[in-house]
Parts: structure tokens; sequence; C-alpha cells
């Protein structure tokens, strides 16, 4: 019998490794705007607030989903219709999330006690490419907007 590791686990260990090691790249990838902006050109401080929130999101290894907010009126200063884009989108996202879980019978209560249903998967996935637009085209490659 054959002890080998399948390819199959793989994703299981990377996964592992980043649960244990993203707060990392968060706090490195936050930590380099603001030393880009320091060095290669000033951003303005809203700017960079929602740099390091979208950055947040985008590199978290998990979050709450309440916490979506956070990132929506760091957007509204810097980039309106992306932020509309990620209100809406986000929105979507929580209202699914906290409908899949709700508790029946209660009024407006939810507990979260498995994984997302698939649905919330994609529109999630939605919401985190808006803010990947926001940080790749917008703001680290295509020039402010001053």
């Amino acid at each position: 019998m054959c002890t080998s590791t399948s390819s199959a686990s793989s994703p299981h260990i990377l996964k592992d490794a980043y649960l244990l090691a993203g707060r990392y790249f968060v706090l490195a990838a936050i930590t380099l705007v603001a030393l880009l902006s320091k060095f290669r050109g000033s951003r303005l401080m809203a700017e960079q607030a929602a740099l390091g929130a979208a950055l947040f999101f985008l590199l978290t290894p998990g979050f709450g989903v309440q916490y979506v907010i956070f990132v929506a009126p760091l957007l509204c200063l810097v980039n309106v219709p992306a932020a509309l884009r990620w209100g809406w989108v986000s929105g979507l996202f929580i209202g699914l999330a906290y409908w899949s879980f709700r508790i029946p019978g209660t009024h407006l209560a939810s507990l979260h006690s498995t994984h997302l249903p698939v649905q919330a998967w994609v529109i999630g996935v939605a919401a985190w490419a808006i803010l990947l637009q926001f940080v790749w085209r917008d703001r680290l490659f295509g020039g402010l907007s001053r």
C-alpha cells in the first residue's frame, strides 16, 4: 500500500497555510500602499484608506459578512461608481447570506452555522471582482483622478 500524499490534498494544504499566514499578506499589502504613497507620490488619505479596506477584503483569509459595509463609505470618497457597484452587489451577497441562515418563525434573526450556499458564493465573487477592479485598474495602475 502506498502512503504518498495525493495532489487532491494540495488545495487543503494551501488553504490551511493561507488561513495561518493570510493576515501577514494583508498587513504587507497595506504597508506597501503606505510606503508607495510616501515615496512615489502622495496619495490622498481617503485613497489610502479605500485601498487599505479593499485590499483587506481581497486578501483576508476570512471575515464576517456584516463587515462588507466597512469599504462602502471609503469607496464613496474616491470612486462613486465603484462604490455603487460594491454597495449593490455586496448588499445582494449579505441579503442572500442572511436569508439562507434565517431562523424560521423568528423575526429578522439568523444563525450562520455552515458554509454559504453556492448562489452566495457567486455573488460574493462578483463583489470581490469589483474591489479587484478598483484596486488594480483604478488605483494601483490607472493613475489618480485628481
